[in-house]
């Protein structure tokens, strides 16, 4: 009797995260639409002073972003996901020492004292990003920010510039 009682809380877990997922991979595609952190809303121009605080320097809502990445965090660790690709193309990671959410053209990695958010800027594509995000993530990340394979980031790190 024991056994069954067992076997049905485990099945009855397993489906509900697969439901916690799939919301969480809804409420991510509802943002954007359809992109991760998307770094699409409207730019405020002004040409008024304003206080350092209230200029708006990004096409990118950094506190929603940074939220999205908590929210996916605090959900996927207490499933004890230590990593985790969506189809998307997000990637979820946590070592330990640091969490990095990235994605379309954005990555939000928290540790213990510091949340750091690295976004394209306007003007630039994906593809120019490479180099620099390389040099602080993983070829899986950059190819995250980048939307390419770590493949393609790793061919794109070793052609040799002219």
């Amino acid at each position: 009797m024991i056994f069954y009682v067992i076997y049905f809380f485990s099945r009855y877990f397993v489906l509900l995260s697969f439901i916690v997922i799939y919301q969480l991979i809804n409420q991510i595609k509802l943002y954007g639409k359809g992109n991760f952190m998307s770094n699409d809303a409207e730019q405020k121009t002004s040409s008024e002073v304003v206080p350092f605080s209230e200029l708006q320097q990004t096409p990118v809502d950094l506190n929603v972003a940074i939220e999205q990445a908590n929210q996916m965090h605090i959900l996927l660790s207490k499933m004890r996901i230590t990593k985790a690709v969506f189809e998307t193309g997000t990637h979820y990671q946590n070592d330990g020492n640091s969490v990095i959410v990235a994605g379309d053209g954005l990555i939000v990695e928290k540790k213990e004292h510091t949340t750091t958010v690295s976004f394209l800027n306007p003007g630039s594509s994906l593809t120019d990003a490479i180099p620099e995000i390389s040099e602080n993530h993983t070829q899986t990340i950059t190819g995250a920010f980048s939307n390419v394979s770590q493949s393609t980031v790793s061919n794109l790190l070793s052609v040799p510039e002219d």
